[in-house]
């Protein structure tokens, strides 16, 4: 009986309606979310983005300095396209 378990009830938020926030809070866009979940006793929604970063949102407020970057969130860096070529012709 040590693992005994909690019974609260999820009395927040629907799960839809949570995850949709945290997208909103983190600056994420829905197609750049790799997995996702939701813990009814914690009332958490767990993201991972494409970039490989896993964030924990409960209805908390996020601040502009916690916010994902378009690396973090697509896993593509803008800037590679406008660098020089490390080896061979550069193309077009």
């Amino acid at each position: 009986m040590a693992t005994e378990r909690r019974t609260k009830e999820p009395e927040d938020k629907a799960p839809k309606d949570l995850m949709q926030e945290a997208l909103d809070a983190y600056g994420i866009a829905r197609e750049h979310v790799f997995a996702s979940s939701y813990d009814p006793e914690r009332n958490t929604v767990s993201i991972l983005t494409r970039g490989g970063v896993r964030v924990r949102y409960h209805g908390q407020k996020i601040e502009d300095k916690d916010r994902l970057d378009p690396i973090q969130v697509t896993g593509i860096n803008p800037e590679a396209a406008k660098r020089k070529p490390i080896a061979g012709k550069a193309k077009g």
